[in-house]
């Protein structure tokens, strides 16, 4: 368990984006979760892990950061993808609904609960520009399955 109060805060976030086979792409789309718009480093955030299916062409960032600045730090990794991904030219086993297509945010700490996901997920949704307009799935504030209808048709995003 953690034990200070900023791992008492911590979340997952296993952002899905279509792209596996360049590598340089995708860890520029994870570089734009670690660092702010004008390149500073942000503080008590980190990518654990990055998983690429290339038959799929598909990636899996997980990235870990507090609550409240998560959906920060997944949206500028969304901007990021959504530039650089062009899913005209996407090609992969998977059925892709974008250039982010799913964007989970878990738990990790104990004063986190999945409604506090929840929201922050939404709040991060709310925050994208229409061409970012990814599916969100997550739990609700009363721990219901939450999944929006995509608002724009996955071809164009």
């Amino acid at each position: 368990m953690a034990s200070t109060s900023l791992g008492r805060r911590l979340v997952a976030c296993l952002l899905n984006i279509s792209e596996a086979r360049r590598k340089d792409l995708v860890e520029t789309v994870a570089k734009a979760a670690l660092y702010d718009p004008k390149g500073l480093r942000r503080e008590s955030t980190t990518v654990l892990n990055i998983f690429n299916d290339h038959d799929y062409n598909r990636s899996v960032i997980t990235i870990v950061s507090a609550i409240d600045s998560i959906s920060e730090v997944v949206l500028s990794a969304c901007e990021k993808a959504c530039s650089l991904i062009d899913m005209r030219s996407h090609t992969g086993v998977h059925p892709c609904l974008g250039a982010v297509d799913l964007i989970p945010i878990y738990p990790l700490g104990e004063d986190v609960l999945p409604q506090d996901c929840a929201k922050e997920a939404r709040v991060g949704a709310g925050k994208g520009l229409p061409p970012l307009d990814p599916t969100v799935s997550g739990l609700g504030d009363d721990g219901a399955a939450y999944e929006p209808t995509p608002k724009a048709d996955p071809q164009e995003q």
